[in-house]
């Protein structure tokens, strides 16, 4: 992550850094629970349709079904944390008229 944009307080900057953290940890939670959830399910679970992936677990496994369970709620989560992130750089370059959303950009920042 980039050094905080001059001018940033330092509570956005921090929510900046918890939210990303946010993100990176529910995706892979997410992939870890889908694929328990389909190990569990004696679903077989490719990578881009180009290679299989072994079953995490058994097919029937309790354990399974406990991580894979969440999914769902785990999707949802993930969903709302990527709203807030895209409301959050709209918030700057709509309303602060910062370069915060700038930054984001390879091919500009």
């Amino acid at each position: 992550m980039p050094a905080p944009a001059a001018g940033l307080p330092n509570w956005q900057h921090r929510s900046a850094q918890l939210l990303h953290l946010a993100l990176y940890l529910l995706l892979f939670a997410l992939v870890i629970s889908g694929w328990s959830y389909a190990s569990r399910h004696g679903f077989v679970v490719t990578l881009f349709g180009l290679a299989t992936v072994p079953a995490i677990f058994a097919k029937g496994s309790a354990f399974g079904t406990v991580i894979g369970e969440p999914h769902s709620a785990i999707g949802w989560v993930l969903l709302a944390a990527l709203g807030l992130h895209i409301f959050a750089a709209l918030y700057h370059h709509l309303w602060r008229h910062d370069r915060v959303l700038l930054r984001m950009l390879p091919w500009i920042g």
